[in-house]
């Protein structure tokens, strides 16, 4: 109980409304013995209002409560029994008499049944269900039977000792507990409804894994999956145990290298272990180096090479001798660590020439890896303008692009992003194909080599990127075009384009944390503008016999709904709500109609009242069509056709095409 303020606040709840409804049951039940001479009239009457209070309460429950709940939501109905109550005492208090006790009999057998009870309901349901059994045996338990001792006690002192108006006087008190225990629960249920779409949703919570100790279950969970078949998940695995425990990470990891025949995932092995440094790596690996394959050997002293071990300082010229190209790129990067100025590097260079010009992809891979490596060695002084390239580096890079396959050019475009654009730019307009693609990898290299700035052709693609069907590309074209024009630039991005493109500007904005004031204002715009889009789907949904052009229309609007929507709730998420924002975001998003509705009763928890207001009716379909903007169907369509959205803009023009 200690850790749930929801629960703390509806136990609280629990006692003073029991309280509460025993001294407004005692009471009501002295005016009706005060009112009727004999038993019999009592009973015909206490017969007659258990009736209409009973079908009463049904009714309300079967016809109001849902429709409450939509319209107010939880928060709000769950204060409609402790304002009835208060006002049923304080009609005792002031007419202790036949109406008033009628009034009370009606709140504490009616309304209660129709409200209060669904919202305790409502409420508990969010706590975890492992929770529940215990929840429920503590309220049968504990809380019931210890309200129902203060009130049996407090009763027959209170009627022993003072008159009914006293008793009428602690009976409000009470009830002002009860509300105020109420609102405690309002406030605590904002906080268990994000929890508890987290739990549905599976957002996991950070682990600090670095404290656990060496001999932890964790690490011989580590060292299990190092040795996984699939390589991916052995690398994952490695990367986690290199940042947990890199002493144990290195005789993990070199026993897997001895059992490791591709030499991709060896040199990706390597790859992990380079950043622990010379100090870890260099024994390990000289020990590994006489029994490893040549290939393997490479590789190994590429690793050598680059953590600067004196021990291999010398072997750079006799590898570039080497007939093995694996061998030949260790003995470039060797020359180059060892010093790139000397007579040393000019036959390196040469070597490193060769391996681009190559007919033989493997080599050129290798010869950009070197540039790749060179340029991101740490220590480099080399200046960021005149990075260190082979000789005629443009024009190999060109021949590989025109004549390899997708892999080479992916690589050719991660090694592109490290070197000015001033290096490349006229390659530009050919490297802009990879655009259209179907890898969205080699997509995303493509937008991150066309950010340099001041060039027209690279600025022309990246406004292209930015209605990639990938979001990760999307969200680069949008970084790389903010780097160019700031966060001014990308304001106007925000009127045209699809949905997806304008999320992507919005969260380069979040990023960059432009102005909350700026941002209130687009979520209060996408939100008049979801709701435009929720009339001109009411519009269209009442056509009766509608075409496959207008059903495409009327599927593509109610996406632009929920697009547009999301966006309005992803601009406020600079706000002290950010984080429940992002989960309500999450909850509307899913099939799950358990956890829409969640996420729309945390909604309205939000402060920006007028984005929240407008929202909820979008989502509950309780718009009203502006018949001024929308008079009929056709208006509409027109309406789409004239939006900033390439695809509706397409879908509704076809639609009038069809028309006329």
């Amino acid at each position: 109980m200690h850790y749930s303020p929801l629960l703390k606040a509806a136990m609280a709840s629990l006692f003073f409304l029991v309280i509460t409804f025993y001294l407004i049951a005692y009471l009501i039940n002295v005016v009706f013995s005060q009112s009727f001479t004999n038993e019999t009239e009592m009973a015909q009457f206490f017969g007659i209002l258990t009736t209409i209070n009973s079908v009463v309460g049904l009714l309300l429950q079967v016809l109001l409560t849902n429709r409450l709940l939509q319209w107010f939501g939880v928060k709000n109905v769950n204060l409609i029994f402790p304002v009835t109550s208060f006002a049923s005492l304080l009609a005792l208090f002031f007419s202790f008499s036949l109406p008033a006790a009628v009034m009370g009999s009606f709140n504490r057998d009616a309304l209660m049944n129709a409200f209060r009870d669904p919202v305790w309901e409502i409420m508990l349901k969010v706590l975890p269900a492992s929770a529940q059994g215990r929840i429920r045996a503590m309220i049968l338990a504990v809380v019931i039977p210890l309200a129902l001792l203060v009130s049996g006690l407090g009763l027959w002192l209170l009627q022993s000792w003072f008159d009914t108006t006293t008793m009428v006087w602690v009976g409000m008190a009470t009830a002002l507990v009860y509300g105020y225990c109420n609102w405690r629960m309002n406030i605590a249920y904002l906080d268990e409804i994000i929890t508890y779409l987290k739990r549905k949703l599976s957002f996991k919570t950070n682990r600090d894994f670095l404290s656990e100790k060496p001999d932890s279950k964790l690490l011989q969970t580590l060292r299990d999956g190092v040795y996984q078949e699939d390589p991916q998940v052995a690398l994952a695995f490695a990367n986690t145990l290199v940042q947990a425990f890199p002493e144990q990470a290195v005789t993990v990891v070199m026993g897997r290298l001895k059992m490791t025949a591709d030499i991709t995932f060896y040199d990706e092995l390597l790859c992990v272990l380079t950043p622990l440094g010379r100090d870890y790596l260099e024994k390990p690996l000289l020990n590994l180096l006489p029994s490893a394959a040549p290939s393997h050997a490479a590789a190994i002293l590429w690793v050598l090479f680059h953590v600067r071990s004196p021990a291999i300082a010398a072997l750079p010229s006799m590898l570039l001798l080497s007939s093995c190209p694996r061998t030949q790129a260790s003995g470039v990067y060797g020359a180059y660590v060892n010093g790139f100025q000397t007579t040393l590097w000019q036959s390196a260079s040469e070597v490193w020439n060769e391996l681009l010009q190559a007919q033989e992809v493997s080599s050129n891979l290798l010869g950009l890896r070197l540039l790749r490596s060179i340029n991101h060695q740490q220590g480099n002084s080399v200046d960021n303008e005149n990075p260190v390239m082979p000789p005629d580096f443009p024009a190999s890079v060109l021949h590989l692009w025109l004549g390899g396959d997708g892999v080479l050019q992916q690589a050719i475009l991660k090694t592109l992003r490290l070197l000015p654009t001033a290096q490349f730019a006229p390659l530009l307009p050919v490297l802009g194909k990879a655009l259209q693609q179907d890898d969205p990898a080699l997509r995303l290299a493509c937008v991150a080599v066309c950010g340099g700035e001041g060039h027209a052709s690279g600025y022309r693609l990246l406004h292209t990127a930015l209605d990639d069907p990938h979001p990760d590309v999307r969200k680069l074209a949008v970084n790389q075009i903010q780097q160019q024009v700031g966060n001014q630039g990308l304001k106007p991005l925000l009127q045209r384009g699809t949905p997806r493109m304008q999320s992507a500007v919005v969260w380069q904005l979040l990023k960059d944390e432009a102005e909350q004031s700026y941002l209130q204002d687009v979520a209060t715009c996408k939100a008049v503008q979801a709701q435009q889009f929720a009339m001109v789907w009411m519009l269209l949904k009442q056509m009766q016999t509608p075409d496959d052009a207008q059903k495409l229309l009327l599927i593509v609007v109610k996406e632009r709904v929920n697009a547009v929507l999301q966006i309005a709730l992803q601009a406020l998420q600079t706000s002290r709500n950010a984080d429940a924002i992002k989960v309500i975001r999450a909850g509307l998003e899913t099939g799950d109609r358990c956890l829409q509705g969640s996420a729309r009763e945390a909604l309205l928890y939000l402060p920006h009242r007028g984005v929240q207001k407008t929202l909820c009716g979008v989502l509950e379909q309780e718009v009203q069509v502006d018949r001024q903007q929308f008079p009929d169907v056709l208006a509409a369509v027109r309406w789409c056709s004239g939006q900033p959205d390439p695809w509706l803009q397409g879908c509704a023009q076809y639609v009038l095409m069809r028309q006329t």
